[in-house]
């Protein structure tokens, strides 16, 4: 299954009038866990589409860190990637440069 089709079914939508928008969360997604992990991430669609289901989902939190509702009542964003997506990716790889002196000159 696409990766597009698995946010759809995440998100209960059964037609194509949102596929654009889905399509976006799901390229935005995959560019965040190639950034983190620092590698081009392969294999993990069901994490980069659980990733682009909390993007879709969250479009207008971005930027808060928390919104009231009512007087009494209020909503804390989790900053970031949920920890619960970042542990279904890979480890981040680091890549190391070792650089050496000529000392023959």
């Amino acid at each position: 299954m696409a990766i597009l089709d698995t946010v759809k079914v995440l998100l209960n939508i059964t037609d194509t009038s949102k596929d654009a928008i889905l399509t976006h969360y799901v390229n935005n997604a995959q560019n965040m866990a190639n950034h983190i992990c620092n590698q081009v991430v392969t294999g993990f669609d069901d994490a980069i589409a659980d990733l682009a289901v909390y993007l879709f989902q969250n479009k207008d939190a971005v930027g808060y860190k928390s919104k009231s509702i009512t007087n009494d009542k209020s909503i804390s964003y989790e900053l970031g990637i949920p920890t619960s997506i970042k542990q279904a990716l890979p480890i981040p790889t680091v890549n190391v440069t070792i650089e050496t002196s000529d000392n023959n000159a």
